[in-house]
């Protein structure tokens, strides 16, 4: 595609942060305030850092607590929790 068009695509998928940076614009939601909640350590937390937000795990994916405890920075969640209702619990309780 780059070298028919003479230019250089936009990527928009994980990790890269555009959509989510899209998102927070669109919206005008408050980084600091929002946060990605994903299953996958390289794209969606990576992602969630990638744009500023605040990353949360939940170990419905392929990775698993010790994982996510021992990952990089940039794929380090912020908050982990076994599954959605786990979450909802924490946030609605």
């Amino acid at each position: 595609i780059a070298t028919a068009s003479g230019s250089e695509p936009t990527t928009i998928g994980k990790p890269e942060p555009l959509m989510l940076q899209l998102c927070v614009n669109a919206f005008n939601l408050v980084p600091a305030q929002t946060a990605m909640v994903g299953d996958r350590l390289d794209t969606d937390i990576a992602c969630a850092h990638r744009a500023g937000l605040p990353a949360i795990l939940v170990l419905t994916g392929v990775h698993t607590r010790a994982d996510a405890e021992n990952a990089s920075a940039e794929e380090k969640p912020d908050a982990i929790f076994d599954d959605l209702p786990a979450l909802c619990h924490a946030i609605f309780d």
